[in-house]
């Protein structure tokens, strides 16, 4: 019975959570103009026939940690401490999470993009919008607690000795 119990809570808890989470992605937008930064990225699938001039663009990256590690990297190169972050609101949180993860010493200004079928208070209600939003959630939560354990063992993998010190110093 204290098993059961347990699962209850665990389950409550992740409810709560998901529900809060769907509550801060709906906040995110309309997005307000973003202090001066810079450099502006956006993480966009596909993005390699958006632009022909005047852009970085790297094709490494297969998901969002890959694009952390792209965006950290090229920050570095061109010794660039604020960025402003483009993406969806729904994927807002995790890609922050994700880049801070990389690149702690640089500040980012998110400017999320709304996802018309997530504005909405019931995206819970439609199957499409419900599973968005839980599998977000899920990635959410599997990077916070990849991010945690680093923060508490004191390892990173991708992020360079002054990077590694910068994080600490931040925290």
């Amino acid at each position: 019975m204290k098993f059961l119990t347990l699962i209850g809570i665990i389950a409550l808890v992740w409810v709560v959570g998901l529900f809060a989470f769907a509550d801060r992605v709906r906040n995110l937008t309309p997005a307000p103009e973003p202090a001066r930064a810079d450099a502006i990225v956006a993480l966009t699938p596909g993005s390699n026939k958006l632009f022909n001039c005047c852009v970085d663009l790297g094709f490494e990256a297969e998901d969002t940690s890959g694009n952390a590690q792209e965006i950290a990297a090229w920050a570095r190169s061109k010794h660039y401490d604020s960025l402003i972050v483009v993406t969806s609101d729904y994927h807002m949180p995790r890609a922050l999470l994700e880049i801070r993860g990389m690149a702690p010493e640089v500040k980012l200004t998110p400017y999320a993009v709304s996802t018309p079928s997530l504005d909405n208070s019931r995206w819970w209600r439609a199957a499409v919008t419900a599973r968005r939003m839980t599998l977000e959630y899920m990635k959410y939560l599997a990077v916070l607690g990849r991010e945690g354990l680093h923060r508490l063992t004191g390892k990173h993998e991708g992020r360079t000795p002054a990077a590694a010190a910068a994080g600490a110093k931040a925290s």
